[in-house]
């Protein structure tokens, strides 16, 4: 009976399974009952056998946790450690991408900007232009109507010089025709004198 006790406490101070405090209270008991220890002890003996047991089962955890690394090395398989630390390089690169893509696109929207800024000032000369040209055009078109109206309606002239123009076309055909009527007259006169000096047959 007493070895039972003992290779139960035994067993449960180097298992590696969940002790919990009624199973670590009822061995310390065991013990009690069979005089391996006193009933002061049993509290001690319960909380002794629940902190080995936690203890054994951290010392099991990290031997597999060892080991799996190991596997997972041989394997190329990344830890856990190594996936944290790609994580949190993953996070930095995508924050500077995100930088550098804001930056990208603060850029493109001023060269845009600036684009139209440029397109505006050459659609606006070419306005400035057009309007000149047609000015110009209009200008020319007034210039060139403003003669052949003047030419085509010329002023009236005044009531005195038409008739002083008018009186002196009445004189002119006046001398006209006294300088055509005494050319005919000395034309006769010389036709007579020329018979008269012209001696008669048989006279």
């Amino acid at each position: 009976m007493v070895r039972d006790a003992v290779r139960g406490y035994w067993a449960l101070a180097s298992g590696l399974t969940d002790i919990t405090r009624q199973k670590a209270t009822a061995a310390a008991r065991a013990l009690v009952s069979q005089g391996e220890a006193t009933a002061e002890q049993v509290g001690a003996i319960a909380e002794d056998l629940i902190s080995t047991s936690l203890s054994n089962r951290a010392a099991l955890l990290n031997i597999v946790r060892v080991e799996v690394d190991r596997a997972r090395s041989a394997m190329g398989v990344a830890t856990s450690s190594e996936l944290d630390a790609l994580t949190r390089r993953i996070a930095v690169l995508e924050s500077q991408l995100a930088a550098v893509r804001d930056g990208a696109v603060a850029a493109t929207a001023a060269q845009a900007s600036a684009a139209q800024a440029t397109a505006a000032q050459a659609t606006a000369a070419k306005v400035t232009a057009a309007k000149v040209t047609a000015a110009k055009v209009t200008a020319a078109k007034h210039t060139g109507v403003a003669p052949r109206q003047t030419a085509a309606m010329p002023a009236e002239e005044p009531q005195a010089t038409k008739a002083k123009r008018t009186a002196a076309r009445k004189t002119a055909a006046k001398v006209a025709a006294a300088t055509k009527k005494a050319a005919t007259t000395e034309a006769a006169v010389k036709k007579a004198a020329a018979k008269k000096a012209t001696p008669r047959v048989g006279s």
